[in-house]
């Protein structure tokens, strides 16, 4: 955007060269910049107990911290992805690795070959089952033609769009709230009913 060599004096100011008590200081930069870079810069939250020192910052985190989580989700390529807020599956009354499955469902951490080619361990995606699909979570759970009729003795009607048609972090909380027996004999996964 910027045309032009840049002077030596320039090439050796930092962030806090340009910053002042009300924000920054324009005229000490050697150039006009866009008026769209300088909005950019405005809109960057700027840490005022940093006493003018400079400071690396981890990008990945809004509190520019290092963290193991931003770093998969940026290795993953998941960054600009903002992942559900599953923060309810730990309120569900039900049994406490029933809640461990849904986290991990929730995040798609379990070994479905959607999930494991994601992570580099494999490269066929088709369900072993059907040979038909991909081996999504959902796929796994619900979409497989041979659990349809497992579904069906459950008590779930073909009709039921809810439970057919909705995507995985949806179904996963439409199922945990839900506080009815799909039948006679099958509780809930929510064990409030009891």
């Amino acid at each position: 955007m910027i045309q032009g060599p840049i002077t030596r004096e320039a090439s050796q100011l930092e962030v806090k060269d340009f910053m002042i008590d009300t924000g920054w200081d324009w005229g000490k930069i050697p150039f006009e910049l866009p008026v769209e870079v300088r909005r950019l810069i405005q809109a960057t939250p700027v840490n005022l107990l940093s006493r003018g020192v400079d400071k690396l910052a981890w990008s990945g985190s809004p509190k520019g911290t290092f963290d193991l989580k931003s770093a998969y989700r940026i290795a993953m390529g998941d960054e600009g992805i903002d992942l559900f807020p599953a923060r309810w599956i730990w309120k569900v009354n039900t049994l406490p690795r029933i809640r461990t499955f849904l986290w991990k469902c929730a995040h798609n951490s379990i070994g479905v070959k959607v999930c494991l080619e994601k992570r580099g361990i494999s490269h066929d995606t088709t369900c072993p089952l059907c040979q038909e699909g991909v081996e999504s979570i959902l796929h796994a759970l619900r979409d497989c033609p041979l659990l349809r009729g497992l579904w069906n003795q459950l008590g779930i009607l073909p009709s039921n769009q809810a439970f057919w048609s909705s995507n995985l972090q949806d179904w996963l909380m439409l199922n945990s709230k839900f506080k009815h027996s799909l039948g006679a004999t099958h509780p809930p996964w929510n064990v409030d009913s009891f």
